[in-house]
């Protein structure tokens, strides 16, 4: 102790400050398909947790290779941003997915056979049931979508 009172003590401080914001994601992404909703997990390292501010959502509505900018914001609203590519095809079926109707049969397709489908295309999420068009006919639209064979479109 000093007569007096007086003092000193020399007080060392370590902050340590988070790593600057960072998206990990690789580029480019996994191909996806038109009319089937796309979903991919997005990584981000660094900045003040929790993250927020994702924004990315929906079904592809036509095909090609998609370049854009993914922005992530941090708690302490810190953005990082990171380009991306992204390509979507226009699906396929295979000779596999064609069966019959009524008994899900594979093989060859007659003349006036009723079929389903399967496959990854673009088209509605369900299954679609027979339509009938405005002159009673059975409709060869079927929830947007049109089916041909060899090129021959079906009538």
């Amino acid at each position: 102790m000093n007569p007096g009172g007086a003092g000193s003590n020399a007080l060392t401080f370590t902050m340590n400050a988070p790593g600057s914001l960072t998206i990990l994601t690789a580029s480019p992404l996994p191909s996806g398909v038109v009319g089937v909703t796309y979903s991919e997990g997005l990584t981000a390292t660094g900045g003040a947790t929790p993250y927020k501010g994702w924004a990315v959502a929906g079904a592809p509505t036509s095909e090609g290779t998609f370049t854009f900018a993914l922005q992530v914001t941090d708690n302490a609203n810190a953005v990082a941003t990171e380009q991306f590519s992204l390509t979507i095809g226009g699906g396929t079926v295979s000779t596999n997915g064609i069966v019959n109707a009524a008994s899900y049969a594979g093989g060859s397709v007659s003349p006036g056979e009723i079929v389903t489908i399967f496959g990854t295309f673009p088209g509605p999420a369900s299954l679609v049931t027979l339509q009938l068009n405005s002159q009673g006919d059975v409709s060869t639209n079927l929830g947007g979508m049109e089916v041909s064979f060899d090129g021959f479109k079906l009538q």
